[in-house]
């Protein structure tokens, strides 16, 4: 299964941002109220074993996350707050997602770069 250290900060940040302006915020009860630094890179463990064909393993690696319905509860939640967000601050949701195709770029560029 993926390292799951490997959740994006800039992805981390991003989602810890947007949980402050959101009201209500997270719930994290029905995760043990684990913390946000917690639970995100286990959803990004969760949705690359999802991508990439790997059995899902809630009895240890995911168990934080509990099961299936449960973490899938959890993006449904984070995409309807941030559909929300939108209408409120939607010059905020469109730099953020900015930021994220401008360090795509810069990364691929800086990669072509290195094998010229």
């Amino acid at each position: 299964m993926t390292d799951m250290t490997l959740l994006p900060a800039r992805s981390q940040t991003k989602l810890a941002l947007l949980n402050r302006r959101w009201n209500p915020a997270f719930d994290y009860r029905p995760l043990g109220g684990a913390s946000h630094e917690k639970i995100w890179p286990l959803m990004y463990a969760y949705r690359s074993a999802i991508a990439h064909g790997v059995k899902l393993d809630f009895a240890k690696k995911l168990a934080l996350l509990k099961n299936a319905e449960v973490a899938n509860a959890l993006v449904i939640d984070a995409v309807k707050k941030t559909i929300r967000q939108a209408y409120v601050e939607p010059r905020l949701v469109k730099d953020l997602h900015d930021v994220q195709v401008v360090q795509g770029i810069t990364l691929a560029t800086t990669y072509q770069a290195r094998i010229d």
